[in-house]
């Protein structure tokens, strides 16, 4: 899941995006997803949002508004239904689709850019390891 939705991860690289502007970095912070991450990053970070929705309203309905009936089992190590452990994976990866099919351009743009360091904050996600490729 991207960040913007369950920004833990978000909340431990905004020191790291801060202390980097603070030493004069030129510093880019990419988000996508449904919402707009509530992390606040200093005024010198370079904020990129992109909006995307998930294809299925039960996607939406675990993830966004967490109120399907499983949302709080997801979470749970000892919940063990097979097809359940692996939603939040496929959800990224459809989600991720969604977004390089609506931004390709802009996504083009920004590979064309010189980055020195390309941080990712969803481990996991292979969005994030499409968008540093």
């Amino acid at each position: 899941m991207p960040s913007t939705l369950y920004p833990m991860h978000g909340y431990t690289m905004k020191h790291l995006a801060d202390e980097l502007a603070r030493r004069k970095h030129d510093v880019t912070w990419l988000e996508y997803g449904p919402l707009q991450s509530k992390t606040s990053l200093s005024k010198d970070v370079k904020r990129i949002y992109w909006p995307v929705q998930f294809d299925h309203a039960a996607f939406s309905d675990m993830f966004v508004h967490r109120n399907h009936s499983i949302h709080d089992q997801l979470w749970d190590p000892n919940f063990e239904m097979p097809n359940e452990q692996t939603t939040a994976w496929l959800a990224s990866v459809r989600l991720c689709d969604r977004l390089l099919t609506r931004y390709r351009t802009k996504f083009d743009e920004l590979v064309k850019e010189r980055f020195d360091t390309v941080v990712v904050d969803d481990l996991y996600n292979p969005c994030g390891m499409l968008q540093v490729a």
